[in-house]
């Protein structure tokens, strides 16, 4: 499954509240690169997340959130 800019900011908001109520382990970019990384058009490009977008450039997930 494909990432769109609504998931990066869906999962934008679930590691935030998970933070605030102290639930899980991790910083908050390793739980977003957690949560990214389970889609088909995300990787790993250094130590930068990005998505590849629909007309085929790269972008960093952070500059979603």
């Amino acid at each position: 499954m494909n990432a769109t800019i609504k998931d990066i900011k869906e999962a934008d908001r679930i590691v935030t509240e998970s933070m605030k109520a102290k639930r899980g382990k991790g910083t908050y970019s390793e739980r977003m690169e957690g949560i990214m990384l389970t889609y088909d058009n995300v990787t790993m490009n250094g130590s930068d997340c990005v998505i590849r977008l629909q007309n085929g450039t790269y972008q960093s997930i952070w500059n979603y959130v």
